[in-house]
């Protein structure tokens, strides 16, 4: 009786795959309903930026300052790596990020504060690597902030500078 399960879920599965490569074989016939909309419509023309300002909004300044920072070699995706080599590269992305002027909005003054200025910043990066994403929002977020928003004038004068370069990494603070 397994056997025929076994059996059953194979054909099903051929089945699937065989109806999923029809849809995907672009030389294979049209269905009548198909051709006639295709031929009696125009090509759809996309508008990508006007998509773009729909779906994440109109200014999109650090968004696109975040995908050209991304075009640098240290960003290469590399394969085959070490989670403690990831690890070491996104620290060493982070402080080149950080040299570049990277900071997110609370390491500013309070009044200065531009949220969307950091959900832009940590978008872009969330499209190429979770865990650098994670980092900063860990670094600059749990840490940083804790700091800032906890710590005495005392900690805040000696520990934030190096947390703001990110020569003192860190994930959390309890001050």
């Amino acid at each position: 009786m397994n056997n025929n399960n076994n059996t059953s879920a194979a054909s099903k599965a051929q089945l699937r795959l065989a109806s999923l490569s029809a849809q995907l074989d672009t030389s294979a016939p049209r269905d009548p309903v198909t051709a006639i909309l295709e031929s009696s419509l125009p090509p759809v023309k996309l508008h990508s930026d006007a998509l773009s300002v729909v779906l994440d909004g109109k200014d999109q300044t650090w968004r696109k300052w975040m995908f050209d920072q991304l075009k640098h070699p240290l960003f290469e995706y590399q394969y085959n790596v070490t989670k403690e080599e990831l690890v070491t590269r996104n620290q060493q992305r982070t402080r080149h990020l950080a040299k570049l002027g990277f900071r997110p909005t609370w390491t500013e003054p309070k009044e200065n504060i531009d949220t969307n200025k950091y959900i832009q910043i940590q978008d872009a990066m969330s499209y190429f690597d979770n865990g650098l994403s994670t980092m900063n929002g860990a670094h600059f977020g749990l840490y940083y902030g804790s700091i800032r928003e906890l710590g005495s004038e005392a900690l805040q004068n000696k520990w934030l500078p190096l947390a703001d370069t990110f020569e003192v990494p860190g994930c959390f603070a309890l001050t």
